[in-house]
């Protein structure tokens, strides 16, 4: 008689099989097959030199990073107390929904087989475990600074992510059994609960304690670089009391062999650990709820992820609450460009602009009052602090400007799948790819909006404290004086949008003209579909440097005309200069993507 073992190896195989045969068969197309190399090559890049370096280390060498057990134990204790913390946030907010991984064909070839009734549940389990080896696979390549071998790393990360998996499904099989359960082991469930959301307010609470000894030895000691090195001794103590000792003991188990100093250590560690994870299994196991509804609803789930993402659709459903929340209120006339924004709006949140915009002038006005607070209290550091603050949020709003349009795809990436649709609407090409690009554009200024306005609000607030001691706002803060910090920000106001509106108008070009090789509707995945991406996240910067090159040229001449008068602040009509021709290429490349609507045809094109 043919073994469950046997049955679950032909499966996988046959699985294997066929998708690599799937994905060679996809290859004699050219899209895929540049798409392919390309992913391919990236993923060696950014994770097969890795692998390979730390594979082929010398033995005996040890972790990059030499690191005493002290700190290694405070790094233990710290990361027990936030795996309790996520197993308490289970527990108290869960639901009892069990879900198994597994596929449709899986539940009706292997329910009515002889088989053993927890088979679909061994099948789901060692699919899931397989699919945590890759994850496991990455974390210990790029943590190999912390580990003295690779396997070590592999091991120790597969154990906690695979303890972490089964212990969320054997709680959503557990509370699933609490309808069906006896008063007293309901009462019992709902002990159990109460007493991990105590451990989980205990690991917080322990966590605040070492933040405020931590604090207090940094600031007794005179410089930073002598208070970091006496942090691990100071803080032993705390990291050793019974909190982390006694109350976090099984997290501190299952997580010894990811912070063993050696070998030795890690080999004398892992018992422990894979008898946590073996007893997470079989607490699964034992679960005497109903494994077939959970298949089902696994394969539901599956299929209609998979069904979302061939049409499009990724998101769920609003809610019966969330549908009276609009962005804003849409008049019975008006532009029709102002129904198309408000869909694609919609189509990604439901939430309401002016909401959006009061949470922002709070925000602002927040941190304009915490930093006046601060420099007030800190005159002599308000300079460097500034000077970091304007340099992170000036960086974080450029790469958000220039990423969150590529991942904003609610324009013609996806509504280009109903191409019959739009013609329909009474708009001509032009002022339809002009609404089509508004949803992701304003998006994308809403978010680099509220990091710049959190700059110039800490910059503020610095002024007046600077202002409140009587100091002069020039205070210097390394290379570049604080007085330069307020017009960099002030001019990227003038950059930024340009910026994002070039990057929407590439990235919608790309798929108006090679819907085959960019095709609209959701993300796809696969080694080839990053492949993809990646090309034309490459094209995108291409064209945008070269979009540049008049910017460039109107901004010096701008910043050599205004620099004897207005000082740092000619940095503003110099952005606002090089803006100009962006905005001119922005506009230019609209009409052309109303040309390429035009031209469309749906009926010669495939993208499947």
């Amino acid at each position: 008689m043919t073994s469950t073992a046997s049955v679950f190896a032909f499966l996988l195989r046959r699985t294997l099989a066929g998708a690599v045969r799937r994905r060679l068969a996809r290859l004699r197309e050219p899209r895929y097959l540049l798409g392919g190399i390309v992913g391919a090559l990236y993923l060696y890049f950014w994770l097969g030199r890795a692998v390979v370096r730390n594979v082929t280390v010398l033995p005996g060498h040890g972790p990059r990073l030499q690191v005493s057990s002290e700190t290694l134990a405070l790094f233990l204790s710290l990361a027990a107390a936030a795996v309790a913390v996520h197993a308490a946030l289970l527990w108290v907010f869960s639901s009892g929904r069990p879900v198994l991984h597994v596929s449709e064909a899986d539940v009706q070839f292997l329910a009515p087989a002889p088989l053993p009734r927890r088979a679909l549940l061994h099948l789901s389990l060692v699919r899931t475990n397989l699919a945590l080896g890759f994850g496991a696979l990455v974390m210990a390549a790029f943590g190999r600074s912390f580990v003295p071998h690779l396997w070590q790393g592999f091991v120790a990360a597969f154990v906690v992510l695979s303890t972490v998996q089964l212990h969320g499904l054997g709680l959503a099989f557990w509370k699933a059994r609490q309808a069906e359960a006896p008063p007293a082991t309901r009462r019992l469930m709902r002990l159990a609960t109460v007493a991990m959301a105590a451990l989980g307010l205990a690991a917080l609470t322990w966590v605040g304690v070492g933040i405020y000894w931590a604090v207090r030895i940094v600031v007794s000691l005179p410089d930073a670089p002598s208070a970091f090195r006496a942090l691990p001794a100071g803080l032993a103590p705390w990291a050793s009391g019974f909190v982390p000792v006694v109350l976090l003991a099984p997290f501190r188990v299952l997580l010894a062999p990811v912070f063993a100093p050696d070998t030795r250590h890690f080999l004398v560690s892992l018992p422990a650990a894979l008898a946590v994870l073996a007893a997470h299994y079989e607490w699964v196991l034992r679960t005497n709820a109903r494994f077939e509804e959970a298949a089902l609803e696994g394969a539901r789930r599956r299929a209609a992820r998979a069904e979302k993402r061939q049409s499009g659709r990724l998101h769920e459903p609003p809610s019966e609450a969330q549908r009276a929340i609009v962005p804003f209120v849409l008049p019975p006339q008006g532009r029709p460009e102002m129904a198309v924004l408000w869909k694609n709006l919609m189509s990604r949140r439901r939430s309401r602009l002016r909401s959006a915009a009061v949470w922002w002038a709070v925000a602002t006005g927040l941190v304009f009052v915490a930093s006046a607070a601060f420099g007030i209290a800190y005159a002599t550091v308000v300079g460097p602090v500034l000077l970091l603050l304007g340099f992170v949020c000036a960086v974080v709003s450029g790469v958000v400007s220039l990423t969150l349009p590529m991942a904003s795809r609610n324009d013609f990436r996806e509504d280009l799948e109903k191409a019959a649709v739009l013609r329909s609407w009474p708009l001509s090409p032009t002022r339809l790819a002009l609404a089509e690009l508004a949803a992701p554009f304003v998006t994308t200024l809403t978010v680099a909006g509220s990091i710049l306005s959190v700059g110039v609000a800490a910059i503020a607030g610095g002024r007046v404290a600077l202002a409140w001691h009587g100091l002069p706002a020039g205070v210097a803060a390394g290379p570049l004086p604080v007085q330069w910090i307020a017009p960099g920000l002030f001019a990227l106001v003038f950059l930024l949008p340009a910026l994002a509106a070039a990057v929407l108008v590439v990235q919608n070009a790309a798929v108006l003209t090679f819907p085959a090789w960019f095709p609209p509707g959701g993300q796809r995945r696969g080694i080839e579909a990053t492949g993809t991406r990646l090309i034309a996240f490459a094209g995108t910067m291409l064209l945008l440097m070269l979009a540049l090159i008049p910017a460039v040229l109107a901004g010096s001449l701008a910043a050599f005309l205004g620099s004897s008068v207005l000082g740092p602040w000619s940095l503003v009509p110099a952005i606002a200069a090089a803006s100009l021709p962006i905005w001119i290429e922005a506009a230019a490349g609209v009409a052309l993507l109303g040309r390429l609507f035009a031209r469309f045809d749906v009926s010669a094109e495939s993208w499947t």
